[in-house]
């Protein structure tokens, strides 16, 4: 293994000692230097070798053992020149290179320069306040001279430009999304489109949203920046949410304009290139559903967790059979399902099928045969009781599904869009369906956001849910209302 006695030697071009000293067992610097005159003389015979060993171990292995500094072309100033304030003393070798230091540093042999004293990049935009003060150099010559080689940030007016400007609306809680390491992504969103913000110290957390005007040099850049920064914080999600939300629930009358206008823009198209045959018309509004809006009564129970089944019991307790499917996370379906018999005594007897991810696509099939099937009660009933999550809102929006009158969400679903889907697989084949939101004390908050767009009934007593529910139709043997190609379908 190499020592550093070894090293030094290699580096002085006489390895051929290394074999001897290794025999006297030196393989520190140190130990070196503490050999006496005749000591080195017997290992190292001849005088030049010697000598060349002698300088290395004084000088610690360096020719140049100082530096001094010549004349700076930039010295520091202090604050009784009439410039800013800094240092009046140069800085010592080894020790960095302050912001104004410049000029070659060692004697005249020395081949080591500083870089050259950096432009001021706000004298070249033409407005540098500080003038002859300025640490940087205001001498055009020294970037016609080689600026092209010297670090420099780029000046790019249009970056400061508030010739156009648009106000964001950010809500409160969602701008550390924006502003997380050290505002990265709202940086990078700005140097993209050349747009910029004023800068801001403080956001009162105390109120709703707040309000980030973008600067830029035109419209489409400012625009572009706004959208970019409110999909990034989730605003633009939302946006579309809502408008789904308000899809859904008007669809009849949507696609009704939208196949008027549809039809007014091919008339005001005739003969044109742009007019539309009558097939290809009438193969566009094929895809719109025209179906008449359903009838969902929402209801609002407050009640906590551990009495959410009973205050559903009450409710099962008023129909004739249970149609129902009752919505709730994962993994609370995965617990329900372990405890089907206490479930089952909740409503009226009827035995629960529980549908999740985690079930295998074959034993799915089966379940979905069983609730499509259901069982008969006396009354020529087919009732059938589905637990599962919102995937089966979603497969419902798609296709034809059992028929069901009652849907019970169990918790508050995360989003209105998710509400809207589990409650419109109720009230089918123009029939009356209800929704049953079940919320805790944790939950009211969520609750409210659903209040402000749909009309909930507040269901407190045995009473008051009465008049819907005479209303509510079944599915029976004698008149059913369960389409064939429901699914699964037949194979």
């Amino acid at each position: 293994m190499s020592s550093a006695v070894d090293a030094l030697l290699t580096r002085l071009k006489i390895p051929e000692l290394i074999p001897t000293f290794r025999e006297m067992k030196l393989d520190r610097i140190v130990y070196l230097r503490k050999l006496s005159e005749e000591e080195l003389r017997a290992a190292v015979p001849d005088d030049h070798q010697r000598s060349m060993i002698i300088n290395a171990i004084k000088s610690r292995g360096t020719n140049n053992n100082s530096q001094q500094y010549t004349e700076n072309i930039n010295p520091p100033r202090s604050t009784d020149d009439g410039g800013r304030g800094g240092m009046v003393y140069s800085r010592a070798p080894g020790r960095g290179r302050g912001r104004g230091s410049g000029g070659p540093v060692g004697d005249s042999n020395s081949s080591f320069v500083l870089p050259r004293q950096r432009l001021c990049n706000h004298f070249l935009a033409g407005d540098c306040k500080y003038g002859e003060g300025c640490r940087y150099s205001h001498h055009k010559s020294l970037d016609e001279e080689g600026g092209e080689s010297v670090p420099r940030r780029v000046h790019d007016p249009a970056m400061n430009s508030e010739d156009y400007s648009e106000v964001c609306t950010i809500p409160t809680h969602r701008i550390k999304y924006l502003l997380a390491n050290k505002a990265e992504r709202l940086k990078k969103i700005h140097a993209q489109n050349r747009t910029h913000n004023k800068a801001f110290k403080h956001i009162d957390p105390a109120i709703e949203k707040f309000e980030l005007t973008i600067y830029g040099p035109d419209q489409q850049s400012v625009l572009r920046s706004k959208d970019q920064i409110l999909a990034f914080v989730g605003v633009k999600r939302e946006e579309d949410q809502r408008n789904r939300v308000q899809y859904t629930m008007n669809e009849l009358s949507s696609n009704q304009r939208a196949a008027k206008l549809l039809a007014a823009c091919n008339i005001l198209n005739e003969g044109t290139v742009r007019q539309l045959s009558e097939h290809s018309l009438r193969n566009v509004i094929s895809f719109f559903r025209f179906e008449k809006q359903q009838d969902i009564r929402h209801f609002c129970i407050n009640v906590n967790n551990d009495r959410k089944l009973e205050a559903i019991a009450n409710v099962v307790a008023q129909l004739q059979g249970v149609q129902a499917i009752m919505f709730c996370e994962q993994k609370r379906v995965i617990e329900m399902s372990k405890m089907s018999t206490k479930i089952m005594r909740y409503f009226n007897g009827v035995n629960p099928l529980f549908l999740h991810r985690s079930i295998p696509k074959e034993e799915r099939l089966s379940l979905l045969q069983k609730f499509k099937d259901g069982m008969e009660n006396e009354n020529g009933i087919r009732e059938r009781l589905l637990v599962t999550n919102e995937d089966y809102a979603k497969l419902a929006r798609k296709t034809i599904v059992p028929y069901v009158n009652l849907i019970i969400n169990y918790s508050v679903p995360r989003s209105e869009e998710y509400y809207v889907l589990q409650s419109l697989v109720a009230g089918r084949s123009d029939t009356v369906g209800v929704s049953i939101l079940c919320v805790n004390q944790y939950e009211q908050t969520i609750a409210r956001e659903l209040q402000r767009n749909i009309s909930f009934e507040i269901l407190e007593e045995d009473g008051s849910f009465r008049e819907t529910a005479v209303q509510l139709v079944y599915d029976t043997v004698a008149n059913p209302l369960t389409d064939e190609n429901a699914e699964p379908q037949k194979a």
